[in-house]
C-alpha cells in the first residue's frame, strides 16, 4: 500500500464482528497507531430510531467495545442525539444501547440531555446549538471521535453513513434547517467541514434499501445481506467506499460531490486503496426510494415545486409508510405539500380530513382549501420540516397512539420520558395523544 495514498479496509464478518473490527484496524496500521494511548474516545453510532435494522447493531457495539477494551481503552463513551420526533434516552432503553454500555463501562451519552453551546457551522450566519462535550473533548481536545454508521440507503440522501451520520449530533431545531432539496446536501458537508471523525467505521452485515426507515413490515423487502465491516481515517473515502458496495457514484451522492469538490476527503474511488474483498456488487444501484406502500384510501397531492423528498414530503410519506406497515394505520385523507399545485387539482379531493405540511403549502394551497372544503377539517403543520408537529397530525389522521408506537411497556415508556424531561431533554416528540 502507498502510504500517500488514501485506504479504506473491508473484512468479512465471518467468523464474527470482532474478528471483523481488528482486521479492519489491522490493516491499516493497527489500533494503537490509530488511537494512541490513554485517549478517550467518543463513539457515535446511527441509533435515529429503535426500529430493528435501523441502528448500529447491538452484536458490532458489543464487540467493538469488547475489543477496545482489551487494548487497554477504558475511556469510552457511546453518544447520540436521535431523530427529531423520538427522545435519545427511549432509543438507548430500546435499542439495549444502556444494557450493552453498563456491561462493558461505556458512558451512555446523551446529546439531547447535554450542554450545548453556540457555533457557526462554515458558511451559516446563524449558530447552531453544538455539543459542548464535542468542542471541550474532540475540537479543542484529545479525545478520538469513532464514527460507527449503519449501512443503509436513505430516501433523502441515497446513503446514510459517515457524513451524514453527523446529523445526529445536532440539535433537533437545527437539524429542521436547509432541510430540503436546495440545502440538505450542502448543509451536511457544512457540518463534516466543522467536525471530521478520527475514523469511520461500518456496520455492513446488512445493507438497508428502501430508505433508512422501513417499516418492520417490509424488512423481508428491504435488508439485503452483505457480510463486513469496512472503514478507515478518511470517512468521505469510506462512504465513497460504501456508495459502491450499493451501487452508487460520487456524483449520485450531493454531499460527497461537495466535500470531494471542497478538498474535504478523497471521492475518486481510483484514489483509494481498498484493502480487503468488496462483497458481490450489485447489478443495479440498490433502490433508496421508500416503498411507497400506503393506505389505499390516501390522496396525495404534491406541488411541482418544491414539495421536496427530503423535506416535507419525503418525511411525511415515510411515516405514513411506517404507521400503515407497523400498526395498520388507516387512511381516509388528503395530503397536501409543496407548491405549484393548480385549483383542479385540489377540487374534488375524497371525503376526509385534510392535512397540510410545509410553509409552501400552508401558503398557496392553505387559503384556496379552506374556502373549498369550509366544513373540512384541515390539520397543519406551519413550519419546514417539522417532525413532531407532523407526526403528531399524521398519528391521529391515522388512529394511531404515539405511546402504542414505543416498544417499551408504556408505564416504562413514561418513566423514560420523565426522567429525560428532568434531565433537560431539548428532544420535540409527537402529542402524546
Amino acid at each position: 500500500m502507498d502510504d500517500s495514498r488514501t485506504a479504506v479496509a473491508v473484512a468479512r464478518i465471518e467468523p464474527g464482528y470482532r474478528e471483523a473490527i481488528d482486521g479492519v484496524f489491522q490493516a491499516l496500521g493497527g489500533i494503537g497507531a490509530l488511537v494512541g494511548t490513554e485517549r478517550r474516545i467518543l463513539i457515535k453510532p446511527n441509533a435515529v430510531a429503535f426500529n430493528p435494522e435501523h441502528f448500529t447493531s447491538i452484536e458490532f457495539l458489543e464487540a467493538l467495545f469488547s475489543y477496545l477494551r482489551d487494548y487497554g481503552y477504558t475511556k469510552l463513551a457511546l453518544m447520540e442525539n436521535t431523530t427529531n420526533g423520538a427522545f435519545t434516552r427511549l432509543v438507548f432503553a430500546a435499542t439495549g444501547y444502556f444494557g450493552i454500555c453498563r456491561r462493558f463501562g461505556v458512558k451512555p451519552v446523551l446529546l439531547d440531555e447535554e450542554p450545548y453551546i453556540p457555533l457557526k457551522l462554515p458558511g451559516e450566519t446563524k449558530p447552531i446549538n453544538f455539543p459542548k462535550i464535542l468542542m471541550e473533548e474532540v475540537l479543542e481536545g484529545s479525545a478520538f471521535y469513532l464514527n460507527c454508521p449503519k449501512f443503509k440507503t436513505h430516501s433523502m440522501t441515497v446513503l446514510t453513513l459517515g457524513v451524514k451520520n453527523q446529523q445526529g449530533l445536532l440539535d433537533d431545531r437545527d437539524k429542521m434547517f436547509e432541510h430540503h432539496h436546495q440545502g440538505l446536501h450542502r448543509r451536511l458537508a457544512r457540518i463534516y467541514k466543522a467536525i471530521r471523525p478520527h475514523f469511520c467505521l461500518v456496520d455492513a452485515k446488512v445493507a438497508l434499501r428502501y430508505g433508512h426507515f422501513p417499516a418492520k413490515a417490509n424488512l423481508a423487502d428491504a435488508v439485503v445481506p452483505c457480510g463486513v465491516v469496512f472503514g478507515g481515517p478518511d470517512t468521505v473515502a469510506v462512504d465513497v467506499v460504501g456508495a459502491r458496495i450499493l451501487g452508487y457514484t460520487l456524483d449520485e451522492v450531493e454531499h460527497l460531490r461537495i466535500c470531494n469538490t471542497d478538498g474535504l476527503g478523497q471521492g475518486d474511488l481510483t484514489e483509494i486503496d481498498i484493502i480487503g474483498e468488496l462483497p458481490e456488487l450489485p447489478d443495479k444501484p440498490l433502490p433508496y426510494q421508500i416503498l411507497r406502500r400506503f393506505p389505499d384510501n390516501l390522496r396525495i397531492v404534491a406541488g411541482k415545486e418544491m414539495a421536496c423528498t427530503e423535506g416535507c414530503r419525503g418525511n411525511t410519506e415515510v411515516f405514513i409508510e411506517y404507521l400503515a406497515g407497523d400498526f395498520r394505520g388507516k387512511g381516509g385523507f388528503s395530503f397536501i405539500c409543496g407548491k405549484g399545485i393548480s385549483d383542479e387539482e385540489l377540487e374534488g379531493l375524497p371525503k376526509g380530513p385534510i392535512l397540510v405540511v410545509g410553509p409552501c403549502a400552508v401558503q398557496e394551497s392553505l387559503p384556496r382549501l379552506e374556502k373549498l372544503y369550509p366544513r373540512r377539517k384541515i390539520r397543519v403543520v406551519n413550519e419546514h420540516n417539522d417532525l413532531a408537529k407532523m407526526a403528531t397530525q399524521v398519528k391521529r389522521l391515522m388512529g394511531v397512539s404515539t405511546l402504542r408506537m414505543s416498544p417499551l411497556s408504556i408505564p416504562s415508556s413514561l418513566y423514560h420520558l420523565g426522567v429525560a424531561r428532568i434531565k433537560g431533554s431539548r428532544s420535540r416528540i409527537p402529542s402524546l395523544i
